[in-house]
């Protein structure tokens, strides 16, 4: 029973090359959906190890190196190097490939049922995401924040609208490949000038309503919260280098955010908002 087990788990053993493209192709994925490097760093160990191999990556910023060694023979090795994907946040997905690393580690199927599996999960996702309910869920719950801050009704309706349109707005712009930081002072601008321009139409007609609290929490949802937490658990499980580069990063888009609430308060001639 043992030699059958063996027979069977050589025959199953894929090409290292081949292995070594299949988990590059994984971890690219891993990472789009907002992955931190121990989870990503956890799965291509357990993939690797299935099929008899060991891995060791190398991770940065905007590349990830990563090496395959075969455990019977370690001269043989294989090394790759790819370009770090735009990382467009989708917990559904990242839940789905977890689940394909252990079915991997427990059953060890073929490479082709594991592309089919990787295709499948990318597809099953973008087809049970409604786009319309995640745009829906945004503007309700960045309204209900309005409100939290102390806004009243009016303003809550505002960052309603705002909140809404930026959302999709950021959906098209990150499904056209537009530099996070352009996306960041565009949407910044776009949600804090919905807010000021109807804003200003309303309160010339029916009176103030409490603006600033409108326009601080309109932009609220391009707060990176995930990157904070992913580059907080990169530090203390030691990816230091990774971390902080995420850190700065987070600060680059904080300072985007803020020009562009800045053009819409010098445009409109607000000032100061107190």
């Amino acid at each position: 029973m043992l030699l059958f087990y063996k027979s069977k788990e050589h025959k199953m053993k894929p090409k290292i090359g081949d292995l070594a493209l299949f988990i590059s192709k994984y971890l690219a994925a891993l990472h789009a959906c907002g992955a931190f490097v121990s989870r990503e760093n956890r799965c291509t160990q357990r993939i690797a190890h299935a099929y008899g191999y060991d891995i060791s990556i190398n991770f940065f910023f905007n590349n990830t190196a990563l090496t395959l060694k075969d455990q019977q023979n370690p001269h043989i090795k294989e090394t790759l190097v790819l370009s770090n994907p735009a990382v467009q946040i989708n917990l559904a997905e990242l839940r789905e490939l977890s689940a394909l690393s252990w079915h991997i580690h427990d059953d060890r199927p073929e490479l082709a049922q594991c592309y089919e599996h990787l295709k499948t999960a990318k597809e099953r996702n973008i087809k049970e995401r409604n786009i319309w309910v995640v745009l829906l869920v945004v503007g309700i719950s960045f309204g209900a924040l309005c409100r939290l801050f102390g806004g009243d009704f009016v303003a809550m309706a505002f960052t309603f609208g705002a909140a809404f349109s930026g959302a999709g707005l950021r959906h098209l712009l990150t499904l056209w490949s537009i530099d996070m930081r352009l996306q960041y002072i565009f949407l910044s601008f776009y949600s804090s000038a919905f807010v000021a321009f109807f804003g200003g139409i309303w309160a010339a007609h029916f009176g103030e309503f409490s603006m600033h609290i409108a326009i601080a929490t309109s932009i609220l949802y391009l707060i990176p919260g995930i990157f904070f937490i992913n580059c907080v658990i990169d530090i203390l499980d030691n990816h230091v280098l990774v971390g902080f580069s995420r850190i700065v990063n987070i600060a680059i888009l904080i300072t985007c955010m803020a020009i562009g609430v800045y053009l819409t308060l010098v445009i409109f001639g607000l000032g100061a908002l107190a």
